[in-house]
């Protein structure tokens, strides 16, 4: 068998899919809500010097103005890519803006 690079570590940001996605997908998942006011571009920016692939999933418009509201706090520099719709449910990619 034949062994290529490992894929870089993924990191989930959720909210009412936190615990499937860990469970089902054996995903390493943060919940958004939970976090203190601030904390996310930090999280992120971390997350993003360390390698990790990061996304966000969410159940409905509410949970993305929710995640709009935390990343706009104290302008912080995350910016989400759609990359897929499984039936109501919108997957982005997530990454830091270009200074």
């Amino acid at each position: 068998m034949v062994h290529g690079p490992d894929p870089p570590a993924t990191l989930v940001f959720a909210d009412l899919h936190s615990g499937s996605l860990r469970l089902y997908a054996g995903l390493p998942t943060l919940r958004w809500v939970r976090m203190p006011a601030g904390a996310l571009g930090a999280t992120v920016e971390e997350a993003h010097r360390r390698g990790l692939r990061l996304y966000v999933v969410f159940d409905d418009e509410a949970e993305r103005r929710s995640w709009d509201a935390q990343a706009a706090v104290a302008g912080e520099r995350v910016q989400t890519d759609p990359e897929a719709q499984v039936r109501g449910v919108l997957i982005s990619r997530v990454s830091v803006k270009p200074s």
